[in-house]
């Protein structure tokens, strides 16, 4: 990742900025148009910016990261994800935007995140 460097995850300093986003996955064996083998299927959707992302968003200030990501979460997707601290993979600091971002991974029951066209 251009312009980050990975830090710990408590890494914070004044005027730095927090944000988290979770890559949220189901397995699966389905098959797409009947013919097309899959393992998973993984949550993304159009950012504010044009670009495909991952949901989360900036921490509020007093917020632990894990209770700032359920509620952008929630926020955007409109489910509870019961994201904890054991989902947390990485934290990388971008000194030029003086922002930390945290990464985490939360795998859900297929019903939960399967599209409703292949239930």
């Amino acid at each position: 990742m251009e312009n980050f460097e990975a830090v710990p995850k408590g890494f914070c300093g004044d005027g730095i900025r927090q944000a988290a986003h979770v890559l949220i996955f189901t397995r699966t064996a389905a098959k797409l148009w009947d013919e097309h083998e899959q393992r998973a299927y993984v949550n993304m959707h159009m950012r504010f910016d044009g670009k495909l992302g991952f949901p989360g968003g900036l921490i509020d200030a007093g917020e632990d990261t894990e209770t700032g990501l359920n509620r952008e979460t929630k926020e955007e997707l409109g489910i509870e994800l019961g994201i904890a601290e054991a989902d947390w993979i990485s934290t990388h600091f971008s000194k030029q935007h003086k922002i930390v971002n945290h990464f985490y991974c939360k795998s859900l029951r297929r019903k939960v995140l399967e599209p409703k066209s292949l239930v």
